[in-house]
């Protein structure tokens, strides 16, 4: 069918100015003067706007192989 298997979003993500987070840093507000946050081993951005997200393709997988199916594009 049509909604079986797994999905997820891939997106362009515009950081901006990015705040290299020192340690970890769960649960802060947004550094003043900056647009998002970074982990300190570079892993993860934190986005505080959603305007800084453009969502792009909705890409569809078979979880057990790991095999793309599909990608709908926005």
């Amino acid at each position: 069918g049509y909604a079986e298997g797994q999905k997820f979003l891939l997106c362009q993500v515009l950081a901006g100015r990015n705040y290299k987070c020192p340690g970890l840093c769960m649960g802060v507000p947004l550094k003043e003067g900056y647009d998002s946050h970074n982990s300190p081993n570079d892993a993860e951005t934190v986005i505080f706007d959603v305007d800084q997200i453009l969502p792009y393709y909705v890409v569809y997988y078979q979880s057990s192989a790991h095999t793309y199916t599909r990608a709908v594009a926005f």
